[in-house]
C-alpha cells in the first residue's frame, strides 16, 4: 500500500470475531482512555507533590502574585515560559499553595496528554489500534521517572509547571498549520506563524527544533529530489523566521513597555555552550541513547550516575517485578523507532504521482523526527550535565508516537494480535504501579529535608519578626511556599551576590536599611 498518498484504507479485518465486535472494539477503546487517564492523573500528582520543592517550580507564580514583581522581574530569554503567564497570574492571584501547585500541574499535564490522544485520533478512528497504541503510551509515560535520578530536583517527564508540556502541543500544531498551507500568507501559514511565535517566545528550544528541523529535513529531501516535501520544508523554513523575528520584537516590545524584563543569557539559542572535546562528545551520544529510553519508560538504571554503576544496578533490577514494565516499554520503543524508519524510507524512495500531496500525518512525522534528530545533536555536541537532561530529548516520545502510529493506520493488523499486545501492555502497567510508588517514597525522603528545613525557619521567623529571608535561591523558595508571616525572599546566587535571572528587584533589598534573616547554607 502506498503510505504517502491519500489513498482509501482497507479494512483491517474482513470478518470480525464477536470479541473485536464495534461494541467490543470501542468499549476497549475507552477502557484505554480511563487506564491512560488513570496512570496520567497517578504518576503527575506523585510528581507534583515532589516537584514542590523545586525553586524553578515555584518561582514564576511568586513573581506574579504583585504586578510590582512582574514589571520588575528579570526573566531568561532562553525560557521565559510566556505560553503559561496566564496560569502563573491565576496561582499568584489566587495565593500559591501546595494544593493550588499541584492541581494547576495535574491538570496541565491531563490536557496535553488528552491533546496528544487528539492528534493520534484524528490520524486513525480505527478503535482497537488508537485503544492499543494509547496503552502503550499510558505505559510509557507511567514509567518516565519524576527526576532524573533520586533527590535530583530537575524534571524528566511532563509533571511540573516550569517545563516543557503543553508547548510541545503548541508546536505540533504550529507544524500541521504550515503544512497545510497551499500558499504562503494564507490563513493556515499565517496560523502556523503565530503558533511557533507563541512557542519561541516560551522556550529556545523550540527556535532550534524548528530551524534546525526544517533545514535537514530541506537538505534531506532535496538530495531525494522530493520537491513536494521540500516545498513544505521552505514553508516551514521561512514561518520560523518569520516567528523568530516576531518573538524577538514580542520580548523587546515586553522590556521597553515595562512589563517585565526579559534578560539574554548571552547565547543565540540556550545557556549551553559547544562542546569540542571528543571524551564528552562520545558520553554525550551514550546518554543520549539512554535519555531517550528514559523518556520512553524503558531506562531501569536512572538512578546510576555514572555509566560504570549502570551494570551493576541493571543486575540488582532484574528481580523486580518493574523489569517486566520496563522490558515491555523497550520493545515497543524498538518496534515504533522502526515503523518510523520505514514511513520515512517510504517518503524518500516513492514519488508522488502526478505532485500530488502527501498526507499531512506523513509529513508531519517527516518534521517532527527531523526535530528530534536536532534535539540529539544539539544535546550531544554541547556543554551540559547529561545524565540529568533527558528532558531535552522529550521531543522524540512525540515524533515516534506520531511517526508510529501514521506507519500502523496504513497497515492491516489482525484484532487478535491488537487485542493481545494490548493485554500484555496492561499487564506491563500493573508491573510497574508498585515501582512508581517506591520511587516516589524514595524521592519523598530525599527532598524531606527540605520541607523539614522550611517549617523550622517559618517557626523561627515566627519568633523573630524581619522583613526579609536572604539566602541561597534553592532554599528561601521552598520556605516562601509555607511561610505564616508577612516576610520577603531575596534570592542569592552565591554567598553575597543576588541572583540575576528567575527574580525580582524587588527581591533585591539594601540591607543595610532593612531587617533581614540570613539562611546560611553549609552544603
Amino acid at each position: 500500500m502506498n503510505i504517502i498518498q491519500n489513498k482509501p484504507l482497507e479494512k483491517a479485518e474482513k470478518k470480525t470475531p464477536f470479541y473485536v465486535s464495534p461494541f467490543i472494539a470501542r468499549l476497549y477503546l475507552v477502557f484505554s482512555i480511563l487506564v491512560l487517564l488513570a496512570t496520567t492523573g497517578l504518576w503527575s500528582y506523585l510528581s507534583a507533590r515532589i516537584q514542590l520543592v523545586n525553586a524553578d517550580q515555584l518561582v514564576n507564580s511568586f513573581l506574579f502574585d504583585q504586578i510590582a514583581s512582574v514589571q520588575n522581574a528579570l526573566l531568561p530569554s532562553a525560557h521565559t515560559f510566556l505560553l503559561k503567564w496566564p496560569l502563573f497570574l491565576f496561582i499568584g492571584i489566587k495565593g500559591a499553595s501546595a494544593n493550588l501547585f499541584t492541581t494547576a500541574t495535574v491538570a496541565l499535564v491531563v490536557i496535553t496528554v488528552i491533546c496528544l490522544v487528539g492528534i493520534i485520533y484524528r490520524i486513525t478512528k480505527r478503535p482497537l489500534l488508537v485503544g492499543t497504541l494509547i496503552f502503550a503510551v499510558a505505559s510509557m509515560l507511567l514509567m518516565t521517572p519524576t527526576n532524573p535520578f533520586t533527590g535530583a530536583l530537575l524534571p524528566t517527564n511532563m509533571a511540573m509547571l516550569a517545563t516543557r508540556n503543553i508547548e510541545y502541543i503548541i508546536y505540533i500544531v504550529g507544524l500541521i498549520f504550515v503544512i497545510r498551507a497551499k500558499k504562503l500568507l494564507s490563513s493556515a501559514f499565517l496560523a502556523g506563524v503565530l503558533l511557533l511565535t507563541l512557542v519561541i517566545s516560551s522556550d529556545k528550544l523550540f527556535l532550534a527544533l524548528s530551524f534546525g528541523g526544517a533545514l535537514l529535513m530541506l537538505a534531506i529531501y532535496a538530495i531525494w529530489k522530493q520537491w513536494t516535501f521540500v516545498r513544505i520544508a521552505w514553508h516551514w523554513l521561512l514561518a520560523t523566521a518569520i516567528s523568530t523575528g516576531l518573538a524577538l520584537a514580542t520580548l523587546f516590545g515586553l522590556n521597553a513597555l515595562n512589563v517585565t524584563h526579559i534578560v539574554g543569557s548571552g547565547k543565540a539559542i540556550g545557556p549551553y555552550s559547544i562542546n569540542f572535546s571528543l571524551h564528552d562528545i562520545a558520553l554525550g551520544a551514550i546518554y543520549a541513547v539512554i535519555g531517550l529510553f528514559t523518556n520512553f519508560g524503558a531506562n531501569p538504571v536512572r538512578d546510576a550516575t555514572k555509566l560504570s554503576e549502570m551494570p551493576k544496578v541493571l543486575y540488582e533490577q532484574l528481580g523486580d517485578i518493574s523489569t517486566l514494565s520496563y522490558l515491555i516499554n523497550g520493545i515497543l520503543l524498538g518496534i515504533s523507532f522502526v515503523m518510523v524508519l520505514l514511513l520515512l524510507r517510504a517518503t524518500l524512495i516513492q514519488k508522488p504521482k502526478q505532485a500530488s500531496r502527501p498526507q499531512t500525518p506523513v509529513v508531519l512525522s517527516a518534521m517532527l523526527f527531523a526535530s528530534m534528530i536536532v534535539a540529539i545533536i544539539s544535546f550531544i555536541f554541547t556543554n551540559h550535565y547529561y545524565s540529568a537532561d533527558a528532558r531535552y530529548l522529550n521531543i522524540a516520545f512525540f515524533a515516534i508516537i506520531i511517526g508510529a502510529i501514521t506507519y500502523a493506520n496504513k497497515k492491516t493488523w489482525r484484532s487478535a494480535v491488537l487485542v493481545s499486545t494490548g493485554f500484555v501492555i496492561c499487564l506491563g502497567i500493573i508491573a510497574g504501579v508498585p515501582s512508581v510508588l517506591e520511587n516516589y517514597q524514595q524521592e519523598k525522603r530525599a527532598v524531606s529535608v527540605v520541607n523539614e528545613r522550611a517549617v523550622a525557619i517559618n517557626q523561627a521567623l515566627a519568633s523573630h519578626k524581619v522583613k526579609y529571608l536572604v539566602g541561597d535561591y534553592w532554599r528561601v523558595l521552598p520556605v516562601n511556599l509555607h511561610k505564616q508571616d508577612d516576610f520577603t525572599i531575596a534570592p542569592l546566587q552565591n554567598c553575597t551576590e543576588y541572583r540575576q535571572t528567575l527574580t525580582s528587584t524587588n527581591w533585591q533589598p539594601d540591607l543595610n536599611k532593612h531587617s533581614f534573616a540570613y539562611l546560611l547554607s553549609f552544603d
